[in-house]
């Protein structure tokens, strides 16, 4: 994926010549926001349909989910499991191909015609877009390749020596405020200013939302929708 020039904000930029507009940044979110449903787990079956065996650690996945559900642990901590489970000894090259045929499903199925179209139209203004996701990259890049997206941002798949799936994540998983850390990061980088607009239809994407110049409630969750009420965040419900 071509990576161009973006800009930081203004909250966090250096003064630049005057007369100089700022770049306009779009992010948006993956699950929920551009797609219609959340990836994660329909991946993960996708994976299962095509290694039967794998449906083995239903019964062991089943158990991480309810120490999930009664507050025992944090969502890195059971994505990860279910990564393990699923994915875990696979090769890497053999995930990323599965990872790419998902995304071509996603591409054509899954999708929010909405959301598309705002991304087209950030496209045409010549905004530069980001997509940043909580997800795993075995499929994320290619979903963000083939809707044009400038850039993208979210949670690794580990490798081992060997070039197969550790079922561990790579870093930290890119959710909650590790998405604005990475994003802040990204855009620091590139030393110049810009105008950030951000999509999102989760309430853990907050931070990312009233940090943004323009923030953006996309069929938001009932506590995203309670601080929308509060906050000068705008909601969409027509993607």
């Amino acid at each position: 994926m071509k990576r161009i020039d973006v800009s930081r904000s203004p909250k966090q930029a250096a003064a630049r010549p005057p007369g100089t507009p700022a770049r306009t940044v779009a992010v948006f979110d993956l699950d929920g926001t551009l797609t219609r449903f959340d990836s994660y787990l329909p991946f993960l079956a996708y994976v299962c349909w095509s290694n039967p065996v794998r449906v083995l650690s239903l019964p062991r996945l089943i158990w991480f989910a309810s120490e999930y559900a009664r507050g025992k642990y944090r969502n890195d901590w059971l994505k990860q499991r279910f990564w393990s489970a699923i994915a875990g000894g696979l090769p890497c090259d053999y995930v990323r191909h599965l990872g790419k045929r998902f995304a071509g499903i996603m591409c054509r199925h899954g999708l929010r015609k909405g959301g598309v179209t705002a991304v087209s139209e950030h496209k045409q203004a010549g905004h530069h877009t980001v997509l940043v996701s909580a997800s795993f990259d075995v499929y994320v890049e290619e979903i963000a390749n083939q809707l044009g997206f400038d850039a993208v941002i979210c949670t690794r798949s580990e490798q081992s020596p060997e070039n197969t799936v550790t079922g561990n994540i790579d870093g930290n998983n890119c959710y909650g405020e590790e998405k604005i850390l990475r994003l802040r990061g990204y855009l620091e980088s590139h030393g110049v200013e810009s105008r950030v607009i951000a999509y999102s239809d989760h309430h853990s994407d907050v931070p990312i939302l009233t940090w943004a110049d323009k923030g953006i409630a996309v069929y938001p969750t009932g506590k995203l929708r309670k601080i929308v009420a509060e906050t000068s965040l705008e909601e969409i419900s027509d993607w």
